[in-house]
């Protein structure tokens, strides 16, 4: 304050007592204002000993009574007289001018600066009660007295300020708000509205301390919730709040983002996926102040994400356990999480904390099963299907998989939408996930084949498995087969197919496919035939397989019903569907090729060896009766000569009759022995022949 130092025109003369001159002789005497001279500083007209300079005499007597003189001007003008007026026109005026300067200042000396009665603040208090007295925070301002912000004499502001308000506490305090989004409303009202300019009974001025000074404005947050927040409840206001001004919104240290990490841990630092609610702050879901529930949401569970997320606790007739009881967080993180959605853990690894894993112990597995999308079928929140599935039966199946009754003939389950009846949606052993192993799993609905699993005489591809003919879902021909039954034969049986297609005598019955002789899947019965092997030919030749029947002695083919011992029964080059040559007629020229059917049972050197001692039993003694009739040219004897080809009357199948002269039909009498026997034919007399006989 340059106007303190200059108040005064004239120079006060610091004077010692002890060198004090010139003293007023009239007025300053041993007797008379004796005191006057001895302070530290004295005013000059006293110095002087000009004291008509300040007094007149009144006419009455003096000394020897009161009021011999008086001011020479009242009250301030006296001082105006050499002094300038350290005030001005409008300014707020210190009231002990009122009275004069003598309020403050001695007028004939002082042992303080200036001639004041004591120092600052000792001096404002004569009049001022002490306002820092047993306060716990003082302006430091004080330090240096009240000068410091008030002029002794006036000023252009209340109070004796040099400057209004906030002006003059930026004049030492950095003026925090110029730059500022939010200013405290109270800052309209200057900086006196919370602190106190001198002494506050809490720390920074303030006349109380924590939130109980916030509460003398703003309304208590806490009041009446069950959860209050730890700054509230702790009355740390200044936590989060700036008192004075901040670039944010109600007046927050930091952005909302990132104020509530300076406590609590930073779920956003390790997480892919954050909840969007998050953009605008924890406040979205959270109270900042209190709440009556956990956590300060502003409401309880489910409902308070319902509030973003419509919808998915609506009226469906299922709704996933933790959906019902309102309980969200079972299922995802309510800030952040490396998946998406912000599930707790990702793919099954989420749904296996509930529900037994349906993967475990399966070798093959479905496909989202083996992402762990369990949501590609099922809605994870509610539905209107069994197990919260997204769509009905084989609709959601053709999701991803292409239509499987696009054939003519169409598999009772697929047509039925039942894909469950053969297949596990999730998982098993089966490449198909298939509930059943191969075959077994048809059996289950197709009893009637059951019979086949013990089988020895089945088809091959029944016991490697149906689908080997039959399309388990749909296909163009009868039974689900993919190709006209003849035509899927062929696939495994080419060489019967070439057999059939390349003799110039074909078997009728290939005319009406295979089914006509064979059973397609296998009855127990050789080659799969219809019917038992001894029963089987005859259902077509009935006449032949009766006189063959017959006969007392039978081929041994014939016996045990294998016609295709001799027979092909697809097709031969030669009549009778006869597998190899064989001689029709009663004599030909001998060789091997001629009688090769014979010969593919029966021993050929038996009728090459003149001689022989076990070959055949038709010798006498060592010489071969059959290398005797057959083995030469011309006019050899054929096997049909003597012997029936199915069965005759006599032992050896030899004929009662030989056929073939014409008309005649020759007589045959065969007796056996027990070393040989003896033959009477109407072409020769009766001969006989022992094979014990040595000849």
């Amino acid at each position: 304050m340059l106007r303190l130092i200059v108040v005064f025109i004239g120079i006060v003369i610091v004077l010692s007592f002890s060198g004090l001159v010139g003293a007023a002789s009239t007025c300053v005497t041993s007797d008379c204002h004796s005191i006057l001279g001895k302070a530290q500083i004295v005013h000059e007209p006293v110095a002087r000993a000009q004291c008509d300079l300040c007094h007149k005499a009144s006419g009455a007597t003096h000394p020897g009574g009161d009021g011999g003189f008086v001011l020479a001007k009242e009250d301030a003008e006296l001082c105006l007289f050499c002094h300038d007026s350290p005030t001005t026109e409008g300014e707020s005026v210190h009231s002990a001018l009122k009275s004069g300067c003598t309020g403050c200042h001695s007028p004939h000396q002082s042992n303080g600066p200036l001639l004041l009665y004591q120092q600052d603040p000792g001096l404002c208090y004569m009049c001022h009660p002490d306002t820092t007295h047993g306060k716990r925070s003082v302006h430091p301002a004080m330090k240096g007295g009240c000068m410091i912000c008030h002029d002794p004499h006036g000023g252009a502001q209340a109070d004796m300020l040099p400057a209004a308000g906030d002006d003059l506490c930026q004049i030492c305090h950095q003026a925090f708000f110029d730059a500022e989004q939010s200013v405290h409303p109270a800052l309209m009202d200057g900086c006196v509205s919370c602190h106190d300019p001198h002494a506050g009974v809490a720390e920074h001025l303030l006349p109380t301390s924590g939130v109980a000074l916030c509460l003398t404005c703003h309304e208590d947050p806490d009041a009446g919730h069950d959860v209050v927040h730890a700054p509230v409840s702790g009355g740390e206001c200044v936590f989060c709040h700036n008192p004075h001004a901040s670039q944010r919104s109600a007046l927050l240290t930091a952005d909302l983002d990132q104020l509530c990490f300076e406590c609590h841990d930073n779920f956003l630092s390790n997480s892919a996926v954050a909840h969007p609610a998050l953009e605008n702050g924890c406040g979205t879901c959270h109270d900042p102040h209190g709440s009556d529930e956990p956590g300060l949401l502003e409401v309880t569970g489910s409902a308070l994400c319902y509030q973003c997320h419509d919808g998915v606790g609506d009226d469906s007739p299922l709704t996933h356990a933790p959906v019902a009881e309102g309980d969200c967080l079972a299922c995802h993180d309510p800030h952040a999480g490396s998946s998406a959605a912000m599930l707790r853990r990702s793919g099954e690894g989420l749904c296996i904390q509930c529900h037994d894993s349906v993967s475990e112990g399966s070798i093959h597995l479905h496909g989202p099963v083996a992402d762990g999308d369990c949501i590609a079928c099922h809605d994870p929140h509610r539905g209107t299907l069994p197990h919260l599935l997204t769509l009905e039966g084989q609709d959601l199946c053709y999701r991803c998989h292409d239509s499987q009754a696009m054939g003519a003939v169409v598999h009772a389950p697929v047509s039925d939408g039942d894909c469950l009846l053969c297949h596990d949606v999730h998982g098993a052993d089966d490449e198909g996930l298939l509930v059943s192993t191969g075959r077994e799993l048809c059996f289950q609905c197709h009893q009637t084949q059951v019979l086949l699993g013990d089988q020895l005489e089945a088809h091959a591809p029944v016991a490697e498995g149906c689908v080997q003919c039959h399309d388990p879902h749909s296909a163009a021909e009868g039974f689900m087969l993919s190709v006209p039954p003849e035509q899927l034969c062929d696939e495994c049986h080419q060489d019967v197919v070439d057999t059939a297609s390349r003799v110039a005598v074909p078997h009728p019955a290939m005319a009406e496919g295979c089914g006509s002789c064979h059973d397609v899947h296998g009855n127990g019965n050789p080659l799969m035939l219809t019917a038992v092997a001894e029963d089987f030919c005859a259902g077509c030749h009935r006449d032949e397989v009766t006189a063959m029947r017959s006969a007392p002695y039978t081929h041994s083919p014939v016996a045990a019903g294998e016609c295709w011992g001799c027979h092909n029964p697809h097709g031969a080059d030669l009549g009778s569907l006869l597998k190899a040559d064989y001689v029709k007629d009663i004599y030909a020229d001998f060789s091997l090729q001629a009688y090769q059917l014979c010969f593919g049972c029966h021993d050929a050197d038996a009728f090459t060896l003149n001689r022989t001692s076990g070959l055949t039993g038709f010798r006498d003694g060592y010489t071969n009766l059959h290398a005797v009739h057959v083995n030469k040219s011309p006019k050899g004897r054929s096997c049909r000569a003597c012997h029936g080809v199915h069965g005759a009357e006599f032992p050896k199948m030899i004929v009662r009759e030989v056929v073939g002269f014409g008309p005649w039909r020759i007589p045959v009498t065969f007796t056996p022995s027990e070393t040989g026997g003896s033959c009477n034919v109407g072409c020769h007399k009766t001969r006989s022949y022992d094979r014990d006989e040595t000849r």
